[in-house]
């Protein structure tokens, strides 16, 4: 239960554009289960919204091992890449 309530504030201080509370909630969760797809997509869109480009890069391609299919996350792959340039 705390898990999903941490993803839940996670993706609550993205839609508000707070991103390093996001970031927290996120890294919060991975302490207890360090695969948690969403957490790691969530706390990428905090990173990229932080302009860590680089996290960010790299939480997209954990979350693209896990889920190979996930087409959010191959878009926001292409966003991180296009800015850090």
């Amino acid at each position: 239960l705390k898990l999903a309530c941490e993803l839940n504030k996670a993706a609550v201080c993205l839609k508000l554009k707070d991103y390093g509370e996001a970031k927290a909630a996120c890294n919060c969760v991975l302490k207890e289960d360090s695969q948690n797809a969403k957490a790691l997509y969530r706390r990428a869109h905090a990173e990229l919204g932080l302009k860590n480009f680089t996290e960010c890069i790299g939480d997209c391609k954990k979350v693209v091992e896990l889920e190979a299919h996930n087409r959010e996350v191959r878009d926001l792959f292409k966003q991180a890449q296009a800015a850090q340039k």
